[in-house]
């Protein structure tokens, strides 16, 4: 009978700890792919850069954030999302 209570509690402690890493996670990305979308919105490019004024759709490495850019120069981070 011990050994059911303990069994028990090992398995409660085990699913509490792999909740709080779960959320911990899921924050964790939410707050990077917000960083990532706030770069892509703000991004200039510099003058010594020349890009094609053509629709660009990129895809951030870390985050997986889709974006579509109003020309071909892209923040560092990104590259263009092929199908």
């Amino acid at each position: 009978m011990i050994m059911f209570h303990l069994v028990r509690k090992l398995i409660l402690l085990v699913v509490i700890i792999g909740a709080i890493l779960f959320f911990y996670f899921n924050i964790k990305n939410a707050s990077d792919l917000q960083k990532a979308l706030d770069q892509a919105q703000s991004f200039i490019p510099t003058v010594d850069k020349i890009c094609a004024q053509k629709v660009t759709i990129a895809i951030h490495n870390q985050t997986g954030a889709i974006y579509t850019f109003p020309n071909s120069c892209l923040p560092e981070g990104w590259k263009v999302k092929t199908n």
